[in-house]
Order: C-alpha cells, then sequence, then structure tokens
C-alpha cells in the first residue's frame, strides 16, 4: 500500500507466521524485505508486515488476532500513518510498534518490532544478499540438502526428499539470531554491541 510517497507491504498468511531474525538470518523468510527493496527506489518502506488470515470465530474486540506481524520504521510521524493511534499513544495496536524511547547504556534504542532507516536498509539489503547467493547456486547446479534443523518435522514434502537428519551431517543448526548479527553481516554494526540493540520474534 502507498500514499504516493510512503509504501506499507503487507504479506497475507494462512499458515503459521514465523518473523524472527533467526528467519531472514537463514533466509528462510526474505519476501517481505526483498518486495521493499524492489520498491524502494520508488516509495520509503516505512513497514513491512504478514497479516494473519484464518476462518476463526474471534470475538470482535480481540483486537490481538488483528495484529500485523514485522517491522516498523522508528519513527512517529511515519507509524502514524500506518496507526493514527499513535497520535495519543506509544504502543500500537495493529503493529506492535512501541515508540516510547528505551534508555539502555546511556543510549536510545529501535524497541524489536521497529527499525531505525539503517537497519530497514541493511535488513533490506541482506534479504538481496541472500537471494544472490541461491540464484548463483541454483544456477551452478547445487542441490545439496541442508535443511536447519527440526524444518524436516512437518514438511510435505519430506517423502520425496528422503533426507535424514539422523544419519546425514549437513543439518544447519542455528542458534538465537539478534538484529545486532543482521547488521554485522551487511557491515552496518558500526559501534553498536549486543548490549545496546534489541531483535527477535515480532
Amino acid at each position: 500500500d502507498t500514499d504516493g510517497e510512503n509504501m506499507v507491504i503487507i504479506d497475507y498468511k494462512t499458515g503459521q507466521i514465523h518473523n524472527s531474525e533467526k528467519d531472514l538470518y537463514t533466509g528462510a523468510n526474505l519476501q517481505l524485505y526483498l518486495y521493499a527493496k524492489a520498491f524502494g527506489e520508488k516509495y520509503k518502506p516505512i513497514g513491512v508486515y504478514y497479516f494473519p488470515v484464518n476462518n476463526n470465530y474471534v470475538n470482535e474486540d480481540d483486537v490481538n488476532d488483528r495484529v500485523l506481524v514485522g517491522k516498523t520504521l522508528f519513527d512517529k510521524e511515519y507509524a502514524k500513518l500506518i496507526d493514527d493511534n499513535l497520535e495519543n499513544a506509544d504502543l500500537s495496536v495493529y503493529t506492535n510498534a512501541n515508540l516510547a524511547l528505551v534508555k539502555k547504556t546511556g543510549k536510545m534504542k529501535a524497541p524489536g518490532a521497529m527499525l531505525s532507516e539503517k537497519e530497514f536498509n541493511s535488513y533490506m539489503n541482506y534479504a538481496q544478499e541472500i537471494s544472490a547467493i541461491g540464484l548463483e547456486e541454483i544456477a551452478d547446479g547445487v542441490i545439496i540438502t541442508s535443511p536447519i534443523k527440526d524444518n524436516c518435522d512437518y514438511c510435505k514434502y519430506h517423502g520425496i526428499c528422503g533426507y535424514d537428519e539422523s544419519l546425514d551431517d549437513r543439518t544447519r543448526d542455528v542458534f538465537e539470531i539478534k538484529k545486532i548479527d543482521i547488521l554485522r553481516a551487511t557491515g552496518d554494526a558500526g559501534d553498536q554491541t549486543e548490549e545496546n540493540e534489541d531483535g527477535g520474534e515480532n
């Protein structure tokens, strides 16, 4: 969606939504940032989200089932374009964006559900870089199976693939990934440390 200058990416999902830094880092979920990157020269990305869609009956007052899952630009004026309730509040009821400035080690930081403009650009660049690597490997004929640990448990194509992580050492075991890890991968970490950054699933 766009107002002619800024844009919000919304990807409607009927299944389970995963939107952690780990999902981006491992290449499991790149699409939101690839969409934003693709249109980034024409519009300014101010939010990227998954929207959970299902046919479950819910109480109309239960706003939690309508929350957009993703990242919002850490700027009140832009965040208000997405949720005008932020005119008089710090916490969005639609995006989980929290505009309250958090002090830690004497510095301000963007809460986990929000990204500074620099961080937003880093996430988009990282998604593009990982996609480029994947395309190169496909072009080179690389078809080696190397799943992330436990991802095979519910895969519909396990019977075709036949991968058995108990017999193969190519399973990738990825531990906790934070915002700083994405920034380091793109060379944008600067003087940030784990003590003054935030991340996680939002």
